[in-house]
């Protein structure tokens, strides 16, 4: 039997559109409850919103507003809040109004959760650089198959610095259960804290279980690039999102100790919560964090700043730090190693031309990109190699629950 318990959380902000999207890629095809929290400070987005919300989809969507102007962090605090007081949900994931499920995607996700519902569940996604044209989208190749991996092995992958992991359960690629959830703010006071909510809720909720569930397929499309603050703010690109998200922000600082540890780049911002969360436990669960790997990653990150004021203070600061050498020998680390993983990336897709690990596909429009994402690419089971290799030590860690059809279709 198909479960029907999942609440999916959009938290918006002055993107209607995008809200709207998103509303209809869930309740389209799923009779899943929404729950619509409209940040937004511009009178025509939330009325363009709120309509929409109130006139389709009544049954299933409810659509709430915070009291005043939050900023991210406490806006997805107060939207779990009114989460939890929705009755008859077990498991809860966010749908950011950047986001949309791919057609037949939350049928899935629901048929997954009827048998594995006791751990967070997390799965793959699309996405559409729509920045400049031609709009590009990207797909990782994906095995289609479900994989139990232990926290502790996560946990050492992040340490290793390998920051963009898909199987982290950061709510807005998961469905998690609700006693967890509560058990999130009965250990911390709240859901969600710090700069970057989703990487904090991901490490607290490594903290408390052994084992996450991933689904290794892309159930999701994001897209809208040149509206997002999380792509744009820490290469210091200020459109008007990622303007909003600086004004907005609780504190400018984060208190990994690092040469650069006042200003919100990508290493420092996502980091920042392994540590937060490492700090605040007593255990050993936490690996200390890969220095060499850490400094790497920073100084590159710094290069890739695209602000060009900010970019020099922030190169006088490493240069006060690391000196001149060391920051030249962390930049030939950096392209070594980029090189190396575009070779090696370059080599499994000559060997398996069927089998691209990732791939990328140029489009004249979104809609475009959007409607091919939809198609749903055909997946690989035999696709093991690169999937394991995902997992850092070939699948340490890792147990394959089921292969691909995970389910056989529901009545």
């Amino acid at each position: 039997m198909r479960m029907s318990n999942l609440l999916v959380v959009i938290p918006t902000r002055n993107r209607a559109d995008f809200a709207i999207n998103a509303i209809r890629s869930v309740a389209s095809q799923s009779d899943c409850k929404v729950l619509v929290s409209d940040n937004s400070t511009d009178p025509l987005e939330q009325q363009k919103l709120s309509n929409y919300a109130n006139e389709n989809y009544r049954s299933q969507v409810t659509y709430v507003r915070p009291p005043k102007s939050l900023a991210m962090t406490p806006h997805w605090d107060w939207a779990m809040q009114n989460a939890m007081g929705i009755k008859d949900i077990t498991h809860v994931t966010y749908l950011t109004d950047r986001m949309m499920f791919l057609q037949g995607a939350v049928l899935e996700l629901l048929d997954l959760l009827a048998t594995y519902r006791d751990k967070p569940l997390s799965f793959g996604n699309d996405s559409v650089k729509d920045g400049t044209m031609p709009v590009v989208l990207c797909q990782r190749g994906q095995s289609g198959k479900l994989y139990k991996i232990e926290s502790s092995h996560l946990l050492e992958q992040f340490a290793d610095v390998n920051i963009v992991y898909p199987a982290l359960p950061r709510l807005m690629n998961s469905a998690v259960p609700v006693e967890l959830i509560k058990g999130l703010h009965s250990r911390y006071g709240n859901y969600f804290a710090s700069v970057s909510p989703d990487f904090n809720f991901a490490f607290r909720i490594l903290r408390e279980v052994g084992s996450v569930y991933y689904y290794d397929r892309s159930l999701m499309v994001d897209y809208g690039v040149y509206r997002s603050n999380g792509n744009n703010f820490p290469y210091g690109v200020l459109n008007k999102e990622a303007k909003d998200f600086s004004d907005n922000l609780e504190t400018e600082a984060v208190s990994f100790p690092t040469p650069v540890d006042t200003i919100a780049i990508v290493p420092n911002c996502i980091l920042h919560e392994y540590v937060e969360v490492a700090n605040s436990s007593s255990d050993s669960k936490f690996p200390q964090i890969d220095q060499s790997r850490y400094l790497t990653f920073l100084v590159r990150s710094v290069y890739q700043y695209q602000n060009p004021e900010s970019r020099e203070r922030m190169l006088k600061q490493l240069r006060a730090h690391l000196g001149r050498t060391s920051i030249l020998w962390y930049r030939l680390r950096s392209a070594g190693r980029r090189l190396s993983n575009s070779a090696r990336i370059r080599w499994h897709n000559l060997r398996k031309p069927d089998q691209p690990y990732i791939s990328f596909r140029s489009f004249d429009s979104v809609d475009a990109a959007l409607s091919f994402a939809n198609q749903r690419r055909a997946v690989n089971p035999g696709y093991g190699d690169i999937t394991k290799e995902r997992f850092g030590g070939y699948g340490k860690g890792v147990t394959t629950l089921l292969e691909y059809p995970p389910t056989e279709p529901s009545i």
